[in-house]
């Protein structure tokens, strides 16, 4: 293949590729006519190639193109002062609201000038589903916030370097910090005695590297440290999530005490039934021995009785 062919084939490669891209794409002359644009572009617009070529996009934009936009008028400012300085617009975000059969879509928006031979290329990028995967990811969060600040339980969470993210109300009530207190502040000063400090910190570093620990999905019974320095009873389950490239601890936490003190009180009631139990016992045994003390002696006054 010779040179002219292979740059003839070339152009018609580099054309169909832009022909069916999902970008729209237009190409300005340097006067701003509109010289080229694809059919991503014109699907997008409801303006068709054979309407739009020739037109400087600047009248094409204010007569037919500005009122697709929630704030055209902000969109036209912002195009208008770069065709005037000939510099770019770098990804602004824009909003076009449904309208009739128009879906409703969220877009990107570039305008660059072309070097040397001048000109300009200006593309939309549809963001709609990248949007409407963020919202439900933010909805997502706005659900587990609204029912883990409603939780009884205490819930912590905490970032790889062992400092409180999310801090709920639970947990305000449980050690008496509140959240604007608690967030930010290193978990094993806050809440954890400090005789088991080591122990966090040697857990927490292998945790935060590999998302593994000896207490991870399990649920154990610990202590924990209150504002004004008296200690409570906790069941604590610990579960690693990673997020951003790193794990995160999440803990929830449930006040045992009054747990603790009716066990305690269980066992004490345990205690005193088998202590009864066993005077019952006793007494039951020895009433069986004098019972047969009877038996034996009536038995030998009979024997007596007989001998005379």
């Amino acid at each position: 293949m010779g040179p002219e062919n292979y740059i003839s084939s070339t152009h018609d490669i580099l054309k169909q590729a832009m022909e069916n891209v999902d970008v729209a794409m237009a190409i300005l002359s340097d006067n701003l006519n509109i010289l080229w644009m694809n059919r991503s572009m014109e699907e997008l617009t409801g303006v068709s190639r054979e309407d739009a070529v020739g037109i400087t996009t600047p009248a094409l934009f204010t007569k037919r193109l500005k009122r697709l936009f929630e704030d055209g008028d902000a969109l036209e400012r912002r195009l208008f002062s770069a065709y005037r300085n000939n510099t770019s617009i770098e990804g602004m975000e824009c909003h076009m609201p449904a309208q009739g059969r128009r879906k409703e879509r969220w877009l990107l928006f570039w305008s660059k000038p072309l070097p040397a031979g001048g000109g300009r290329v200006e593309y939309f990028v549809d963001i709609t589903s990248y949007r409407s995967y963020l919202s439900d990811i933010a909805e997502s969060e706005e659900v587990f916030r609204t029912i883990a600040m409603s939780a009884l339980d205490a819930i912590v969470m905490v970032d790889h370097k062992g400092s409180i993210t999310f801090w709920n109300r639970a947990a305000e009530r449980m050690f008496g910090y509140s959240q604007n207190e608690a967030m930010g502040r290193k978990l094993y000063k806050l809440i954890i005695p400090e005789r088991l400090h080591q122990q966090f910190a040697e857990g927490f570093k292998k945790f935060s590297t590999t998302g593994e620990g000896k207490y991870i999905g399990k649920t154990i019974e610990t202590r924990g440290v209150r504002k004004d320095g008296t200690e409570v009873p906790v069941e604590l389950s610990l579960a690693g999530v990673r997020r951003r490239g790193v794990w995160c601890g999440i803990g929830i936490m449930r006040d045992i005490t009054r747990r603790l003190e009716i066990e305690e009180e269980l066992k004490q009631k345990i205690d005193d039934l088998e202590r009864m139990n066993r005077v019952m016992v006793g007494r039951e045994l020895r009433m069986e021995e004098l019972r047969k003390e009877i038996i034996r002696l009536r038995k030998r006054i009979d024997e007596l009785e007989g001998a005379q």
